[in-house]
């Protein structure tokens, strides 16, 4: 990867690990990459490693990791500057300028 300020993550079990928009086995072997030609910024890999989640312009796409389609968006009117996911795979939050999006994902 050529670029700054990448995002890492992993699954529970350490078996994938998501680099920004690239999937890698725990060998860090390239499985290629799963973002959409419109995710920027930061992104993270959901616990079972099922789910990619990337911050857009506007708001959050998840991607399904097995075929890379695009399995929904939440638009939250700004670019999320960070990603995280509850440990059980519930949760996710967005950090935008002034709050966290709580969003769930069940």
């Amino acid at each position: 990867m050529s670029r700054y300020f990448n995002y890492s993550s992993a699954d529970y079990g350490g078996s994938r690990f998501l680099i920004t928009g690239e999937l890698f086995t725990s060998g860090l072997a390239s499985l290629g990459s799963i973002a959409a030609p419109f995710a920027t910024g930061p992104s993270v890999l959901s616990p079972d490693g099922a789910t990619a989640y990337f911050a857009t312009s506007s708001g959050v796409t998840s991607v399904r990791i097995s075929d890379g389609s695009v399995l929904g968006s939440v638009t939250l009117g700004v670019q999320p500057y960070r990603l995280a996911i509850s440990p059980d795979g519930l949760t996710l939050f967005a950090a935008v300028p002034g709050a966290v999006h709580v969003i769930d994902e069940w």
